[in-house]
């Protein structure tokens, strides 16, 4: 007996961006032949890295996707825990980036307004 080991195992996301590099329709159970159990977050990664996946559908028979185009990545994001003193303390501080001066504003917000259900 023989086993071929000629085939190199390749990540399912390269495997579903196969699938639809053909630029038509596919049902959820073909993106799940192809990327897996996990096949919604197969399709989070590449539009993360700047693929247009449209959807279509939600009835019982679940969604059909595509891909329309290639654009930019998104930028990746971190999430941070920081302690309500420490985000008061960074607010106070001057040389701030604005970005990251309004991230931590809009959460800061959040986290007030909501201080109650925590």
């Amino acid at each position: 007996m023989s086993i071929d080991f000629g085939k190199e195992k390749r990540p399912a996301r390269v495997v579903l961006l196969d699938l639809l590099s053909d630029e038509e329709w596919h049902t959820w159970k073909e993106c799940r032949g192809a990327g897996g159990m996990r096949y919604s977050a197969r399709l989070l990664e590449l539009k993360r890295q700047g693929w247009t996946i449209e959807s279509r559908g939600s009835d019982s028979e679940g969604k059909d996707y595509r891909i329309t185009g290639e654009g930019a990545p998104q930028p990746k994001k971190v999430r941070v825990m920081l302690e309500e003193a420490e985000v008061q303390y960074l607010l106070a501080m001057p040389g701030l980036p604005m970005s990251t001066r309004q991230a931590l504003s809009d959460a800061y917000g959040s986290f007030q307004a909501n201080r109650h259900r925590l």
